[in-house]
């Protein structure tokens, strides 16, 4: 996906984890616009550059969103690979897109309705109480293991 926040938090945190365990592999690769439907062609040119690299295929790729999983499968299975065989793929948000996929993705629920609580009882401080302190809320994630590790 383009630069965002959220996009910046998961790459550190990815970079981090990458760094703490000492692993040697760490390749970040960059769909524009990655919540939209161009975002299929994208994956498909990066898949068939992956398919005809030196390198290969990793293990498995995780993908910034749920759409963007279900697009590497579909491009990944147009080319012969198949998921979780012959790589893993992990999606981020736990969408429903995760659920009816096939095979269902792996995928990172971020309690998005805690998120949309939270945002809703802050926003309502600061209109209703004047409040305009900032709040940094941390919330709990879950993997969600589903077909597709």
């Amino acid at each position: 996906g383009e630069r965002s926040h959220s996009l910046d938090i998961r790459e550190d945190l990815y970079s981090d984890i990458i760094k703490a365990h000492d692993l040697n592999y760490h390749k970040v690769i960059r769909v524009k616009k990655g919540n939209n439907l161009k975002v299929f062609r994208e994956i498909e040119k990066i898949v068939k550059k992956m398919v005809n690299s030196k390198e290969g295929l990793p293990d498995g790729v995780i993908a910034c969103n749920d759409l963007m999983a279900s697009a590497l499968i579909i491009a990944l299975r147009n080319n012969n690979i198949h998921v979780p065989e012959d790589i893993g793929v992990i999606g981020y948000d736990n969408t429903p897109l995760s659920y009816i996929s096939s095979p269902g993705i792996t995928t990172v629920d971020l309690g998005t309705e805690a998120l949309g609580e939270q945002a809703a009882n802050i926003l309502l401080n600061k209109i209703f109480f004047k409040n305009t302190s900032d709040k940094r809320i941390i919330l709990n994630t879950q993997l969600v293991l589903r077909e597709s590790t």
